[in-house]
Parts: structure tokens; sequence; C-alpha cells
């Protein structure tokens, strides 16, 4: 020892050095929060989002809601403002496709011809006539209700999805070149010079959500890691009083987040929202191992009686690294393994998290084992402040802490007994825990994002979408109308069953619509002719006279026409039976007015409403059999052309078609349920050898959920028992290795308990408590064991030697875990909900681990009286004491 501190000062450079390297790869640092990153790219989820999104484009979409505080979303200056804004999204770079009230395809038909067009035209000048004909078709099709305008008229929505590669060379994008962090401040950039009032904008989806958590992820750490640091400033200080108290462990654990952060830069690792934890955690647990060196070097310099020389000073720093330096690495070791549970997780924060938080562990070991000393080395002897042959028994802190924790030594029975109703009651608030991550929830309810993603939720479907992806096994399977018909009763399954299902698009939608137009001249009981099916290859399909243009020119909606002969009249009875007769076809009593209005519609066959369905019946619609209505839609498809490419593997005779379920939850348990459901479905009711796939970001975020409960308990699990081993080993006792887990299964229980009744859940944040609880609260009972271990073989008495350990090495426990909890609180000013959580969580479990630590593992100790406070540690036994 005497040899590697012989020269301090190239200690003292070299740490220095490597800090200054490390330091210059901090600005080179970049954040990720992707939630598509979140999870393993080869998991199931993730491979099941990566095909659909290679078969029907980005599912990345910023959902931007406009209100008009005036008036309606139909007033002329609101809509052309809107279709300005909306050119100017198109032309973006980064955006993939843009839907909004003006653009968005509508299917007509007109003449001979099915019209795919705009629902504003070009030519659009605002007039009443031109708005009447807007909202009409709005209204004409199911397809546009609660997506494109609120069922009030004032809010609109536009849908920008984000193109996933470079939009010049078609290559992979740059990691350095995020397009949702472009995009977000182009639609800034686009609304501020078009004039629209940000408090009449409303920006959601998973895109702005990832850009808003890295935005704010940045302003927590310039604000909390001085914070954390400031409140360490202030307890080293009340703990020593002494400038060298407060400098060497601030500059241990300032060094230390350096070098964690700069690894991370230098190996590439962007940096998610766990990294903003990482130097809080650093900050607070990397102060221990500083704490614990000065608190016993000021005791022991306190009770000299005569100013020490260069020699017994140098003696005095070195006599107390080795008595603490087996205590303190073990506590390093056993803290690096709970955090390195961490990084056997697949969820990529987590583990990230897990393998520099060890690293950064290893290094503040390192750094307060070398550097403190060297600069107590290179400073000499030195007078400092204190009572000359200080005691520890007479010291006001010590003997309050004395006074705090005996009685619960000399009662054992009422502490046992005090345990147990806690651990009882900590189970109990257990069964109470809710597992679920919802990233909108990472965030407080009175930010931007927050209100704006409640907003479009109540005004419009939801704000968190996936897709059923339907299989067939060959071309053509979804022109079979069996399976379009399935895939419709599904969707009403969904929407009817699930209050979480805002809305279901379906591709069969697409069916329904032509059908509909095509049939708008029809009786409602069934076609008059006789269709004959066309090849694919024709420009006319005989029997139905409908052309097929390969250019589908734009054209002004035509005013509705309500009665093919305006001078027929209803009389009072006939109108009563028309209601009567649409009344019967409803399947419930209390239907809202606007079904109601829907079934006359039909009775009539009013603009086809007859036969917005699909042709499933080969008489109704003059076919043989199924084969012949199968083809019928096959000419459905040729007549709308690419007008369903978002929608199916192929214009003509698709294998593959999607459905868009839109969820207007925050939290993803109703996912799961309705997932299970829809495969249920499925199998019930779905043509033989028909499958589905189910992908999407709301699955990716059930996936970390999904994750999180799987690893949850192997995480505890695997944690104590690497806590167990190394207790075990070192103190050569199985006993040591179980009395040391009590006070950490306690804290963690405690923990879930207080989650459990408090509401708060357990998600990708909060599952890492557990872990930290681990590593950090077992230096509580580490220095505690060994302390007394030492003690005890001196002295023999049990109860003087507890005395004398919660004297020493309780203070200094008590100081640790207070400035632990304290630097763990300032996350609770966190801008996120789940570090405030994490936060508040870990404080409590630091002070229930080291009162823990103090009051029930004594009380063992002296009733089991384990044999292993008498025989000799590793340490000793590799040294040669016996």
């Amino acid at each position: 020892m005497n040899k590697f501190f012989r020269f301090p000062w190239i200690i003292v450079c070299i740490i220095a050095a490597i800090t200054l390297f490390f330091a210059l790869q901090l600005p080179k640092a970049v954040f990720d929060n992707d939630i598509s990153n979140f999870i393993p790219s080869d998991s199931a989820e993730m491979k099941a989002f990566d095909a659909q999104q290679e078969l029907y484009g980005s599912s990345d979409i910023v959902l931007m809601a406009l209100r008009n505080p005036q008036g309606t979303v139909f007033e002329k200056d609101f809509l052309l403002k809107l279709q300005d804004l909306t050119k100017r999204l198109e032309a973006l770079p980064q955006a993939d496709t843009v839907t909004s009230l003006t653009n968005t395809d509508y299917i007509r038909g007109e003449g001979d011809s099915i019209i795919v067009s705009p629902l504003v035209g070009e030519d659009f000048t605002g007039t009443s006539e031109e708005i009447n004909a807007i909202k009409t078709g709005l209204l004409s099709w199911d397809l546009y209700k609660g997506s494109l305008v609120s069922d009030d008229y004032r809010s609109t929505q536009i849908l920008v999805s984000i193109r996933e590669f470079d939009n010049q060379n078609k290559q992979e994008k740059s990691p350095q070149v995020d397009n949702k962090q472009v995009i977000y401040e182009e639609i800034q950039r686009i609304l501020v010079e078009t004039g629209i009032s940000n408090q009449d904008v409303y920006l959601a989806g998973f895109p702005v959500m990832a850009v808003l958590l890295s935005k704010n992820m940045s302003k927590d750490l310039m604000f909390l890691i001085p914070l954390v640091l400031l409140v360490l400033i202030l307890f080293l200080y009340l703990s020593f009083k002494r400038l060298g108290g407060v400098v060497l462990p601030l500059l241990t654990v300032v060094i230390t987040s350096i070098w964690t952060l700069g690894l991370m830069v230098v190996l590439g690792i962007k940096l998610t929202l766990m990294a903003t934890v990482t130097p809080v955690v650093l900050v607070a647990v990397g102060c221990a191992y500083g704490i614990h060196f000065l608190t016993h070097y000021y005791d022991e310099f306190l009770t000299q009686k005569h100013p020490l020389t260069k020699p017994e000073h140098d003696a005095l720093v070195f006599g107390v690294l080795r008595n603490i330096r087996m205590p303190v690495a073990l506590a390093g070791l056993t803290t690096m393994a709970g955090f390195g549970s961490l990084s056997l997780i697949s969820i990529t924060p987590i583990r990230h998290f897990g393998l520099f938080s060890t690293f950064g562990v290893f290094s503040a070991l390192v750094i307060a084992m070398t550097l403190i000393p060297s600069l107590l080395l290179i400073r000499g002897p030195h007078t400092i402040k204190g009572p000359t042959g200080y005691k520890p028994d007479k010291d006001p802190l010590s003997r309050g802490l004395l006074r705090l924790f005996t009685p619960f030594v000399r009662h054992p029975k009422t502490t046992i007994v005090m345990s147990i109703l806690l651990v009882v009651v900590s189970i109990f608030g257990t069964t109470r825990l809710v597992f679920d991550s919802a990233i909108i929830e990472f965030f407080r309810g009175d930010t931007e994002v927050s209100r704006s993603d409640a907003f479009l939720r109540k005004e419009f479907n939801g704000t968190k979408t996936f897709n059923i992806n339907v299989k067939g096994t060959q071309r053509g399977d979804l022109n079979d109308p069996q399976t379009l018909a399935a895939m419709d009763d599904l969707a009403i399954y969904l929407k009817s069953e699930f209050p979480e299902v805002g809305k279901v698009i379906s591709y069969s939608q697409f069916i329904k619509r032509i059908n509909q137009v095509l049939n708008a001249d029809e009786p409602a009981e069934g076609l008059r002719g006789t269709v004959e099916t066309a090849s694919a290859d024709s420009t006319e399909i005989e029997g139905l006279g409908f052309g097929f243009e390969d250019t589908l020119p734009e054209a002004e909606l035509s005013n509705p026409v309500i009665l093919d002969d305006p001078t027929t009249q209803l009389t009072r009875m006939a109108l009563l039976e028309l209601l009567n007769q649409a009344y019967t076809l409803s399947d419930r009593q209390d239907i809202h007015v606007s079904d109601l209005l829907s079934l006359i519609n039909r009775t009539v066959n009013y603009e086809g409403a007859a036969y917005y369905e699909i042709p499933t019946n080969p008489q109704r619609y003059n076919q043989a059999n199924q084969e012949g209505l199968k083809n019928l839609i096959g000419n459905y498809l040729i007549l709308i052309g690419s007008g369903t490419e978002e929608w199916s593997d192929d214009a003509l005779e698709p294998s593959q078609a999607r459905m868009s379920v839109q969820l207007n939850s925050t939290g993803n348990i109703a996912t799961g349920k309705i997932a299970d459901a829809i495969h249920a479905y499925v199998a019930d009711n779905f043509p033989v050898g028909v499958t589905v796939d189910l992908a999407g970001l709301a699955f990716i975020e059930k996936g970390l959920v999904d994750l999180v409960v799987s690893t949850q308990m192997w995480n505890i699990f695997a944690s104590l028992i690497m806590v167990f081993l190394v207790i075990s080993i070192f103190f050569r006792s199985f006993w040591a290795g179980l009395l040391a887990i009590v006070p950490l299964s306690v804290s963690i229980l405690v923990n879930f308990g207080l989650m459990g009744v408090s509401g708060i859940k357990l998600d990708v944040a909060t599952s890492m408590v557990a872990a930290i609880t681990i590593g950090t609260g077992i230096d509580y009972t580490i220095h505690f064991l060994v302390a007394f271990h030492r003690g005890k073989r001196i002295n023999g008495d049990f109860h003087t030697m507890m005395e004398r350990t919660i004297l020493t090495t309780g203070k200094a426990i008590m100081f640790n875990a207070v400035s632990v909890s304290a630097g763990f609180a300032v996350l609770v000013l966190s801008t996120f909900n789940p570090l405030r959580n994490l936060g508040l969580l870990i404080a409590i479990t630091m002070l229930t681990s080291s009162f823990v630590s103090l009051t029930l593992l004594p009380v063992l100790l002296d009733l089991i009286k384990p044999k292993f406070l008498d025989k000799p540690m590793l340490n000793e036994l590799l040294g040669g004491k016996k």
C-alpha cells in the first residue's frame, strides 16, 4: 500500500487526465427516446412492427388537431388556411404522407365512372355550396367519423406520417439525423408562418413524445444534477462541518459521473430517459465510499492527543484505508452485483443503465480509495477543529443515534412483531400493484403534450393505434366476401365490446364504399340487371357500364338529391311507415337520431346506403355463387386502381389487408385483453386458413410492460442470490448471507406495498427500484456486520459492541442513508412522472434499509448468535489473521 501511494501526485494527474478526456466527449452526446428502440429488435413485437411497416408504410404518425376558436372548421377562412397548411406539410421531405380534411381521398360515382378525388378541390373558393358539399361528403362515409372532424365541428385533425428513409438517396437515415426531431421543428415553423396560434394547436403521438422526452430530458439534466450536488454539499457539511468533508466526496462523484457519461458517448450509446437517472444515482451512491473513509478518518484524527507529524499522519491514512478497504470493496462489489443484474434485462434503456451504473460504481470505488487518500497525503497533517481526545460516545449526534436505536435492540420481541406487521401490510399493498407503462404517462398532466393527448382522445378516436394484418394463403384471398365480411364484423365486435377502442378503420370499408356508390340507383332490395365478370385488362366492365379511367379527374361534389322525383310527397302515414320500417332494422331500441337516419337511408337506398355492405348474398347481386361475388369485388378493385395501396399488399389480388384499431386509453392493460379477444374471434369466425398478425406502437408499448413483468421477479431473485453468495463467501457462512438479505427483502416489500397502496405503477423506471435498493442498501448491512464482527471478536460482549457499532459505524450509515435519500429525493422535481416516482421510492427504501440494518439486524444477531461472528473473515484468513 505504501508503495502504491509513494507518489500521490501521479495518481491525481492520471485521474485528472482521464476525467478531461471523458469531459471533452460530453458535448457529442445524442438523445434517443424512440419507443421502438426500447425493446430488442428480434422481439416478436418489433419483428411484426417492421414487417407491417415494410408492407404498409410508416406507422410513425404525428397527430395534430386544430381548433377554430371563432366557429366551426367549415368556415371559408379556416378551410383555406387548413388547405395551405396541408400543402406546406406535404412539401416536407421528412413527411411520408399527410392526411387532412382538405386532401383526404373521397370515393364517389359520377356517371359511369368511379372518381377518387380530394374532399376539398384545388379550385376551392369557399362558397356556401362548396362548403355544404364538403360537409355532405364528410357525413356520407363512416370512415371519416371522428377521424377528420370532431363531433362539434370545431376541431379538425391532421395526420403526418414520418418518412423512415432519407428523401435524397433512399438510404437508411443517418443515426445523427432524427426525422422526428426535424419534422417536429418544421411543423412549429410552419404554424408560425401560417399565423395559427399555438393555443389552438394540439400535437400528440409517439413521435412527438419521443422528441419532447429528449428536449425535457436535457433540461432535467441541467437542473437536477446541480441541485443534487447542492443537496449533497448541504448534507456533507451538516455531517462533517469541515471543508474537506464536503469537497472530497463531492469531487469523487463529479469525476465518476463524467467518466460514466463520457464512456457512453465514446461507445456510441444514445442517452434515453434512464440516462437522466444515472448521474443522480452515481452522485447519491458514489458519495458513500468517500463518506465512510472520511468518517473513520476524522474519528481517528480527533482521538489523537497531540499534533501529528507527516509520517504519523501518513500512517493514520494508511490505517484507515486498511481498516475500511474490505467492507468498502465488498459494498462496492455487491452494489455492482445489484446494478449489474439490470444489464441482463432486454429493455434497452434499463440494460444500458445497469451496464454503465456498474461501471460508475466501480469508478467511484476506485476514485474514492485512491484520489481521496492521495489528496490527504499531499496535504499532510493539519489542524481539525474538535475536542482533544475525542470520544464517540460524547458526541451529541452519536448519543442521539444511540438513544434512537438501542430500545429496538433491548426489546427484541417488540422489534420482531413490528417487523412482521410491516411485512404483512406491505404484502397486502403489493397485491394491489398495477403493472403498466404508458409513455404519455411519463409526462405530468399539466404539460402541453399531456393536454394535447387528452384533447385528441376526447375529440377524436384516440392517439394510440395498432394494425390487424389479415392474411390469406394465396393471391386474391382478400377478395373473398366471407373474409371481408368477417373483417367488418370484427370491427363492429371490437367497437361494441371494448370502450377503449375509439375506432376501427378496415380495408373492408373501401369495398363497401365502392359497392355503395356503384349501386346508388338500384332498388334497396337487390340489383335489377345481370352483372358479368370483366377481365383484368379490359377498359370496360360489361354489364355495369362503368368505364375505367387511368387518370381520375378532380371534380366538385354535386349537391345531394333527396328524392329521385322532387315532386314526390310523402303522406303522414307513409312517413311513419318509413320511420318504423327503418327502426325495425336496428338491433337495439335506444338508437341515436343519426343511427335512425342511417337506417332510413338504407330503407330507401338514399345515395346507395342500402349497399354499404360487403356483397355476401349471390342472389341480391345476381351472382350464381360466392366465386361470382369474389370476381365482382375484383372488378371493384380494377375500378379504384391504386386507391387501396395503403391497406393491402396488392391493388387487384390482395393476399393481405389490414385493419387499424385506434385506442382512446392511455395505459396498456386493455391492449392485452383486446389482443386476446381478436385472436379468439378470428379462430371462431374467420374462414379456415385466414390468420391475423397484430402490430403497432401500441404493442411495442405493451411489449415493454410484458418485459417488465417477466423480468422483475427474476431480477430481484438474481440480485439477492448474488448478494447472498458474496456475503456468504466473505464471512464464510451461509447465515451471514441470509441475514444480509433480510433488510433488503423488507425494504423491497415496503417499496412494492407503498406502490400498491399509493397507486404508483410498476413501469420501466420504477422497475429499477428493487435493483437500486439491493445495490445501494446492502452497503448499510455490510458496514454494520463488518464493524460488529471486528469489535465482537475483540470485546466479546454483545450489547457493549452493539452500542459501540451504532456509535461509530451506525453514524456513518445514517450519514450515508440520509445523503443518498436526499440525493434521490431531488428526482421528485423532475418533469417526468416515472423519475419523480423513482426518486421518492428510492429515498424511502434507503431510509427503510438503513433503519432495518440498525434495528432488526442486531436483534436477529442477538437471537441467532451465529458462529461466523467468532470466526475470521475471508480477508483476515488470507492475510494470516486468526
